[in-house]
């Protein structure tokens, strides 16, 4: 699925150091139970929100909107209880691949260059091949995009949005599903 007004972009291939191998993530990502199963039912969430932490204060004011909207919301903080001591590659990695219908990553300069938000961005790429639909809603910033994405898939364009802008363009490709 595709929407042409910016709103959803369907991908393939692979980010940074991340690459599509037997259905994992691969190379020097530690991804423990990363063969398990998808848990019956349906999702735990209905989008999951991936985003560098120097972009915390808009992301919590969109996730915010979306859960106002009747949206399932996973933003971490919400959840930091649930991980203290554990593996957050292998929680994410539960939660980007398996737990939300969909992943909106909030792409920025700093959102490049971390690991965990490339893992989380490739880990959602994954379901394209696995599900046969894209789940990746890719928000881009200040001119960053994520590498290897072929130029014609459409994105949102954020520079010039407010917050709650960007909230009902994921709503929007989140409800579409239920169309």
């Amino acid at each position: 699925m595709i929407y042409n007004s910016g709103n959803y972009v369907s991908n393939t291939g692979t980010i940074g150091r991340v690459t599509q191998q037997q259905g994992a993530p691969a190379q020097s990502i530690p991804v423990p139970g990363a063969g398990a199963a998808p848990p019956a039912g349906e999702a735990r969430y209905d989008v999951a929100l991936s985003y560098a932490g120097e972009q915390e204060r808009l992301v919590s004011r969109v996730a915010k909107l979306l859960e106002a909207e009747g949206l399932r919301v996973f933003f971490a903080p919400y959840r930091d209880d649930v991980f203290i001591g554990e593996d957050m590659y292998a929680r994410f990695y539960q939660i980007y691949r398996y737990q939300s219908r969909y992943v909106a990553a909030f792409v920025t300069a700093d959102y490049l260059r971390k690991e965990i938000t490339m893992h989380e961005a490739a880990t959602a790429m994954l379901r394209r091949r696995d599900e046969g639909r894209s789940c990746l809603i890719p928000i881009y910033f200040g001119g960053a995009s994520l590498p290897n994405l072929d130029p014609d898939i459409n994105y949102i364009p954020a520079d010039s949005l407010r917050e709650v802008e960007i909230a009902d363009k994921i709503r929007s490709v989140v409800r579409s599903l239920d169309r």
